[in-house]
């Protein structure tokens, strides 16, 4: 199958496509033909070998990236009842240790697959689980973001964020948004969040004089710098800040809030929590340019770059 590989970690130059054999299946298993394959932020990280060091990996090369993707199931194991051959799906695996997403084909444990949700177009279905599911269980379950909370959501244009706002929009929440550039702004005002700002573009005092409001009760935060560690100074004492593990930590000197990261820890009933969610709910998905697979040196150098949304690869 064609790939896209590297055989050290390090930069987007030490990435390739090449041909490497599909790994054998095992009874717990599917084998899926991907169609479209999610690129994250983190995928960054993974590349240059910082989760190699992080977790104290032993990974053999090449080396496979990509933590999600959507297409059809040509193989299941012996031990799969619940899906069939034919079947269209979602398919999302962290450091998955049959290879990576950026690749023709993808083996995974039946465990981390769902339906495609039937209202999403195929890439967008590609680029849903990844950030989605880091925003459900931030939102939900660190932050517990309820009805009527005032919660400061920073990074709003981004893949995690522009996921993160519907989230707490369909509980009952008061959104205020940070977003990145006018066009992030416009993205998030069609989400139907009434205050929006674009942060590359204002001091804290200027965001808090547009939202009209003095405190928020909490704050999902997916990025950071001086302008979110300046904001966090406006959630009040016995809220909670809450940001993914990756970002630049937030200054906990500027603020009496708790503050708590989290990694996404994806699993089985967070998988059917979300995509139970996702078919009631129905989010939009913003996919700001899809690549083929030949195009992964500009697609990681975008990755650095600004965009709404989400970027991703066309497989076939």
């Amino acid at each position: 199958m064609k790939a896209i590989m590297q055989n050290e970690f390090g930069n987007e130059q030490t990435l390739y496509l090449g041909d490497i054999e599909i790994p054998v299946l095992s009874q717990d298993e599917v084998l899926i033909k991907l169609s479209y394959v999610g690129i994250g932020q983190w995928d960054i990280f993974e590349r240059e070998g910082g989760y190699e060091k992080l977790l104290n990996l032993n990974s053999k090369f090449p080396y496979i990236l990509g933590s999600e993707g959507v297409g059809e199931i040509i193989k299941v194991g012996n031990e799969v009842t619940h899906y069939k051959i034919g079947d269209i799906v979602n398919a999302v695996k962290f450091l998955n240790k049959k290879g990576g997403f950026y690749a023709e084909y993808v083996i995974i444990p039946v465990d981390f697959i769902y339906k495609k949700p039937e209202y999403l177009s195929i890439d967008q279905s590609s680029s849903i689980s990844g950030v989605g599911l880091t925003a459900f269980r931030g939102i939900i379950d660190v932050l517990q973001a309820k009805n009527d909370d005032d919660i400061l959501i920073f990074g709003a244009s981004g893949g995690v964020g522009h996921i993160a706002v519907q989230i707490a929009q369909s509980l009952g929440a008061n959104v205020y948004a940070v977003a990145s550039g006018t066009d992030g702004v416009e993205a998030i005002k069609k989400l139907g969040i009434k205050y929006v700002v674009d942060g590359k573009a204002r001091s804290s005092e200027e965001c808090m004089s547009s939202f009209n409001i003095n405190h928020f009760d909490k704050a999902f935060y997916t990025a950071g710098g001086n302008l979110a560690n300046d904001l966090s100074k406006y959630v009040k004492q016995e809220g909670t800040i809450v940001y993914p593990n990756g970002i630049d930590e937030i200054d906990s000197s500027l603020c009496l809030a708790r503050i708590q990261s989290y990694y996404a820890d994806i699993d089985t009933s967070l998988i059917k929590d979300f995509s139970e969610w996702v078919n009631k709910n129905k989010p939009k998905v913003y996919i700001e340019k899809v690549f083929d697979m030949d195009e992964f040196i500009l697609a990681h150098k975008m990755l650095t770059e600004h965009y709404v949304g989400k970027l991703c690869f066309k497989l076939k």
